[in-house]
């Protein structure tokens, strides 16, 4: 991003550190080092928070986790699609399920953009004007 002349950086870790065993604490440090090291070169910086995933439940309630750590950090360039995308048992919603309990369909995608452009539109993380 930074040799291509990015001017904003959208950071989406949705699960994959949960799964590969990674905890909480070294999961949000690797993400407060990258926007760290992007707000140093001038790129705003918006983090999506994790994704709901078909995984054993202490996993999912660490996804839950690093949310809460980040949230507070992050403020209004956190953006919080875990919860719209989850069913009550912290999984996938049916209806943003691809069909494997993963990766978002269409609809899910969707609703993440929305929820993306209302961060940005919102102006209190990053404005994007033209070049």
């Amino acid at each position: 991003a930074l040799a291509l002349g990015a001017r904003a950086l959208l950071v989406a870790f949705p699960s994959n550190d949960s799964a590969l065993g990674y905890n909480a604490t070294e999961t949000v440090a690797n993400l407060l080092a990258i926007r760290a090291h992007a707000q140093q070169h001038g790129l705003a910086v918006l983090v999506l928070s994790t994704q709901p995933r078909a995984l054993a439940a202490a996993l999912r309630a660490r996804l839950v986790e690093i949310d809460a750590r980040l949230a507070p950090v992050l403020g209004a360039c956190f953006v919080a699609v875990h919860a719209a995308l989850a069913a009550a048992d912290g999984r996938l919603a049916p209806h943003y399920d691809a069909g494997d309990g993963v990766h978002p369909n269409a609809a899910g995608h969707a609703l993440i953009a929305t929820l993306v452009r209302g961060a940005i539109d919102g102006g209190a993380c990053l404005r994007l004007s033209a070049p």
